[in-house]
């Protein structure tokens, strides 16, 4: 009887390939069903791919950062999976058991895509005694400091993760004793050491305290830096992965900085884009967004309702070019596309039905998709299938630019920075705050009118602003 493998599922969203960016077991391993396999990255997002079946992992057929098609296969098992059922009665079974003779203790899945974390404190020692539910070790990962508590009892033997360690999960944090005939295993009584090991630093041990995301610091550690030694460009100072790059390296891109190269490329292939350009006064915008009181809507969510508005009056904006039948699909709803910069690259999370919504509805849709764009929870389908999308580059905008059109789509609306400018207000020259709005355009379906009409649309509707808050209750 043939081994089971596991093959690249159907992600959806018309994904068509995958790129193995990281692999979360190794031969040998055992897996339980719905643990994390490995991480896939495809035009659209990097998810995780969690395992459909319990067993040992035998063969791992794809090597990271091998790109491969729906449905080739990505791990081989050495033993036939167990059945969901009996899964089931095995779990309830063991949840209560003693470990087998010299069990670990891996770091578990913590949920959110946290794929490792940096051991920032133990509470128990070699020799201890621990309970069920007692705290072992303080982890922290790039979303949370936790606290990892035993999932059974005995007797501490080896601690193998020390302090500062950054393991991946599925790996092994610590050896807990056998329990024999439901009383706790006796083990010899270990040498008085410090917790943390005697052996040479690891590079990424540093004199000096240095923020930096545990991700960081393992890429550190395997590309032999010291952080101490990095500049970091992050928020009081913290060493971003973008720091660890030396002038002169050379750097595959991989995941989502692969796919935005690709993207950034085929839109550029597709489309003959023309930009129109408006300086727009956001004075009114930025008093709305000082006093929105509970709603306290942000410049970016105030123009992404003028922007709607605007796609209301003139809908030819939200549509697709089909190059083959030379025709022009119109979308049955808005699929409202916020760019995103994150730490991975730009991502364009999706408001997904915003034409239905209301204006506080949208309001909050924008501001979780954003959020979950940049700590990197959103799924594939929040991440596609925009129809009309919106780039703001915020305080870092600059005066100016052309944010290409975000093929399929035909048009793509910038905000760049808000600035201190002299505007013509009665026939008088006084102090504004001004932003320059650009529509970068598909120019084989929409013309140079059709374009300005719609950006003097939204540079209008901006003036008063208030109107699009309290207009915008609708279904």
């Amino acid at each position: 009887m043939p081994l089971p493998e596991f093959r690249l599922p159907d992600l959806g969203e018309g994904v068509a390939e995958g790129e193995v960016v990281e692999w979360r077991v190794h031969p040998g391993d055992r897996v339980e069903r719905d643990q994390v396999l490995c991480v896939v990255a495809t035009d659209k997002a990097t998810v995780e791919l969690p395992s459909p079946f319990s067993g040992v992992v035998g063969e791992l057929l794809v090597p990271e950062g091998r790109v491969l098609r729906v449905g080739e296969p990505l791990l081989r098992l050495a033993d036939p999976p167990v059945p969901a059922e009996a899964e089931g009665a095995e779990g309830q079974k063991e949840s209560h058991a003693a470990p087998t003779p010299q069990a670990e203790f891996r770091l578990p899945d913590l949920g959110e895509g946290v794929a490792e974390g940096e051991v920032v404190e133990w509470r128990v020692r070699p020799g201890d005694l621990v309970e069920r539910d007692q705290v072992l070790c303080v982890v922290a990962t790039d979303k949370a400091t936790v606290e990892l508590p035993s999932p059974f009892s005995g007797v501490v033997e080896e601690i193998l993760a020390p302090e500062g360690r950054t393991v991946t999960v599925g790996e092994s944090l610590v050896r807990i004793g056998a329990v024999e005939g439901g009383r706790l295993a006796t083990v010899p009584e270990p040498p008085k050491l410090p917790l943390h090991p005697t052996e040479p630093p690891l590079p990424a041990a540093t004199s000096r305290r240095v923020l930096a995301l545990p991700s960081v610091r393992r890429a550190a550690r395997e590309k032999g830096l010291a952080l101490d030694q990095v500049v970091g460009s992050g928020p009081g100072g913290r060493v971003r992965m973008a720091d660890l790059v030396a002038p002169g390296n050379r750097e595959r891109l991989r995941g989502t900085r692969r796919v935005m190269a690709e993207r950034m490329a085929e839109a550029h292939r597709h489309v003959p884009q023309v930009t129109v350009a408006l300086d727009c006064d956001m004075a009114a915008v930025e008093r709305v967004a000082a006093d929105g009181g509970a709603r306290n809507p942000t410049p970016l969510e105030i123009v992404c309702l003028a922007a709607r508005a605007e796609l209301e009056r003139l809908p030819v904006f939200n549509c697709s070019f089909d190059e083959v039948a030379l025709e022009l699909v119109h979308h049955p709803e808005l699929h409202l596309g916020i760019a995103v910069q994150t730490e991975e690259g730009l991502k364009v999370a999706t408001a997904r039905g915003a034409g239905r919504m209301s204006a506080t509805e949208l309001q909050a849709e924008i501001q979780r998709l954003v959020g979950g764009a940049r700590s990197g929870t959103l799924s594939p389908a929040e991440l596609s299938g925009a129809t009309f999308t919106i780039s703001s580059g915020g305080k870092l905008g600059g005066l100016l630019a052309t944010p290409l059109v975000n093929w399929p789509n035909v048009a793509t609306l910038g905000i760049h920075e808000i600035q201190d400018r002299p505007v013509v207000r009665d026939g008088q020259v006084v102090a504004g705050r001004c932003a320059v709005l650009t529509l970068s355009f598909d120019h084989r379906v929409i013309d140079g009118m059709t374009a300005s009409s719609f950006l003097y649309g939204v540079v209008e509707r901006l003036s008063e602003p208030r109107g699009l808050l309290d207009g915008g209750e609708r279904r």
